[in-house]
């Protein structure tokens, strides 16, 4: 009977169980309902209770956005004066130089003028500047830096100019040795590094490290700049050829100053 009675009960579970797998989407659905209508009074009170919280933190969140953005625009304001500083600063130390020259010598006749574009390659060495005819730039004036010879105008346009470098092949410079007075022409061969002074007679004296000025001799140039450093010397028959380097690098000028000899 004990057996009977078990096994009934297996047979009824397992009948349950079989309509449970059955309509268990209807069940899901009924378990869900019932639920929601469980929950939906304590959502409602939450909501009440919540709402005035939210609404104060999200206005709170609101101000704090509004104080942050105002922050990010300071701050690029500051950003941006600050970049304005930097680029004062920049051509103060770049012109300063320049300006210690300005005040050794009288530089009313001189135009001061800004490097915008450079060409150093074997074919050509040359620089545009930002100065030209309506600034009183003629051709053939000479630039100059820190008290060192650069090149001079060979093209002249309303409100630009070409410079040729020394050490471009079309500068040529009547120059001296500072200790032993050879003479010679400097001349430039399309590189940046480099330049040679020909027609140095072999009667004269000449020593590596020695100061190159220009002479004065000839039309353009004038007398007593730098233009560059004996580095080696060659002789040829009854001449000798210098090889120099310019006093400093002529691909990293900013500024120059223009100047017509005999002013």
């Amino acid at each position: 009977m004990i057996k009977q009675w078990k096994y009934g009960i297996i047979g009824v579970g397992l009948l349950l169980g079989g309509l449970l797998l059955y309509n268990w989407q209807t069940t899901q659905q009924m378990s869900n309902t019932v639920a929601s209508c469980i929950i939906a009074p304590f959502l409602r009170v939450q909501h009440v209770l919540l709402s005035p919280i939210k609404n104060y933190y999200n206005r709170a969140c609101t101000q704090h956005a509004q104080q942050i953005m105002a922050l990010e625009l300071e701050r690029d304001q500051l950003i941006s004066e600050l970049i304005a500083l930097k680029g004062s600063k920049d051509f103060i130390q770049s012109s300063r130089e320049l300006v210690s020259y300005q005040k050794r010598y009288d530089t009313n006749e001189h135009i001061l003028a800004h490097i915008v574009e450079k060409k150093c390659d074997p074919v050509e060495q040359s620089v545009l500047v930002d100065r030209g005819s309506w600034h009183g730039v003629l051709q053939n004036m000479i630039a100059v830096y820190k008290n060192v010879l650069i090149g001079r105008v060979i093209e002249v346009y309303p409100y630009w100019s070409k410079i040729a470098l020394i050490t471009d092949p079309r500068c040529k410079v009547a120059v001296y040795c500072a200790r032993t007075k050879a003479t010679g022409i400097a001349e430039g061969v399309c590189d940046k590094e480099l330049f040679v002074v020909n027609h140095v007679s072999h009667l004269d004296t000449v020593h590596v490290g020695d100061y190159i000025i220009s002479s004065g001799s000839g039309l353009v140039f004038p007398k007593g700049f730098g233009v560059g450093i004996i580095e080696r010397c060659v002789q040829d028959g009854l001449l000798y050829t210098l090889y120099a380097k310019p006093f400093i690098p002529l691909d990293r000028i900013e500024y120059c100053y223009l100047l017509q000899k005999g002013t």
